[in-house]
């Protein structure tokens, strides 16, 4: 009875901390290599020298970002390996829970610092042209849909 409960505990608090992930997604996000489109470049005044600027921080928190996202997946899976088992360790599980939220915090640092980095490339009119192509691009799209759209009837 109290591994049931245990593992049903452990499963809700999985579902928590997955619950955040969908609820970070941004709503819409410029395509991911924004500085390649030539309405971007042409918009923001975008120099050939900016633009390998951006494309090097890109690319490598790209690959740190990779690795990190893979280690959070390897944790998760583990996760679950602990709460689905026949007798669940709770100190296990509450260790595991903590190594999934630091992996998400050194995954959303990483994120901000590389939008700081490329950030600082641009100068402040830039900067605020961005913001405003970003916004366009959000409204033209839409508000992004996690869940499937249900035929009305």
């Amino acid at each position: 009875m109290k591994a049931w409960v245990l593992r049903t505990w452990a499963a809700i608090a999985l579902a928590a901390l997955l619950a955040p992930l969908a609820a970070q997604m941004p709503e819409r996000p410029m395509p991911l290599r924004w500085w390649r489109m030539a309405r971007a470049r042409q918009h923001l005044g975008l120099t050939s020298q900016q633009q390998g600027q951006i494309e090097s921080v890109f690319v490598g928190n790209r690959k740190k970002l990779i690795d990190l996202r893979a280690e959070l997946e390897k944790k998760s899976l583990d996760l679950q390996t602990l709460v689905e088992s026949e007798s669940p360790d709770e100190n296990a599980i509450r260790r595991q829970v903590q190594a999934i939220y630091e992996t998400k915090g050194e995954i959303e640092t990483l994120q901000i610092l590389m939008r700081l980095k490329i950030k600082s490339i641009l100068t402040p009119e830039q900067q605020t042209k961005l913001e405003e192509l970003q916004r366009d691009v959000s409204e033209q799209r839409g508000p992004r849909r996690l869940e499937p759209q249900r035929n009305p009837e």
